[in-house]
């Protein structure tokens, strides 16, 4: 045989060893990652699995404690006061037709395996919103926000319970409020600690915001800006003036949302609550956040 042909064979045939070799160590780097994806999946079933308990022992007690009287089913009374504290992993309220659930950020690994699980799941609208986050807890906050939506509209016979997620897109008025039709509105809420979503038949708004710094709480001219002479009054006397503070921040946040016209049509941010005669603000809090969800009268 010719050198020539016999050293273009050897090239051949150790081309397609080197393919051969490359394709078995891709196979077994497959291999190797699927043990650590199915833990990471398992623990995220495991987190949803406790999280749903705690639905259950909270929906109970908080529906209890916020439901109307038997007679005034139908009419909501402005309060504005403190609901409850939660330290578990979730917490959920019921009121009237008004639901809302707040859920703990999970860690690094677990916020990794609902990225990639939920982003091929969710509509092209969401998908392309959670992308535009350059950082793993934006997408998280963006993609899981949208499944706890679906999940409650589903749970609450808002929408069918076969109703697939990749269907559940949503419009904005003028002002950028959302909502899904004429007769289901929804609001979403995250901070570092935390996820909130509420739904509705009236317009509704949510607001989560992790417990104010003592620096802003030292800023005087902030706090002219921000809080009525009452209010003012009320955080200093608070025995904890961060929380009392992020309560009625995010009281005006939500309130805010739920009117969905901007803080320019509403006026003066002191005075935003004095404007909620005809809405209800219901609110809670932790060591690390404070939640409200605001609610408009039925028309």
């Amino acid at each position: 045989m010719h050198l020539p042909v016999r050293q273009a064979r050897i090239a051949v045939l150790a081309r397609r060893v080197a393919a051969i070799v490359a394709a078995r160590v891709r196979q077994a780097a497959v291999t190797a990652v699927a043990p650590v994806r199915r833990a990471a999946i398992a623990a995220v079933h495991a987190h949803r699995a406790a999280i749903a308990a705690v639905h259950a022992h909270r929906a109970a007690v908080l529906a209890a404690a916020h439901a109307p009287a038997e007679d005034s089913a139908e009419v909501r009374t402005p309060v504005v006061d403190s609901v409850a504290e939660a330290d578990d992993q979730a917490v959920e309220v019921r009121a009237d037709n008004m639901f809302y659930r707040v859920e703990n950020i999970p860690d690094t690994q677990t916020m990794q395996a609902v990225v990639a699980e939920l982003l091929p799941l969710v509509p092209l609208q969401r998908r392309e919103k959670a992308l535009r986050y350059k950082h793993l807890h934006g997408q998280y906050c963006c993609l899981r926000a949208w499944k706890l939506l679906h999940e409650l509209l589903t749970e609450h016979a808002y929408l069918p319970a076969a109703f697939p997620l990749s269907e559940l897109t949503y419009t904005e008025d003028a002002f950028g409020k959302p909502s899904l039709s004429a007769a289901v509105f929804f609001s979403i809420s995250h901070t570092k600690n935390a996820i909130a979503v509420a739904i509705d038949r009236q317009p509704v708004g949510i607001d989560i915001e992790a417990t104010a710094s003592a620096k802003r709480l030292a800023d005087a001219h902030f706090l002219e800006r921000t809080m009525s002479a009452a209010e003012r009054q009320q955080i200093a006397a608070a025995p904890d003036p961060a929380i009392a503070f992020t309560e009625l921040w995010t009281r005006k946040e939500a309130l805010v949302k739920a009117r969905g016209t901007g803080l320019n049509e509403l006026g003066a941010i002191p005075t935003l609550l004095e404007q909620a005669q005809d809405c209800t603000i219901l609110t809670f809090h932790t060591e690390d956040y404070a939640c409200s969800v605001a609610m408009l009268q039925e028309q």
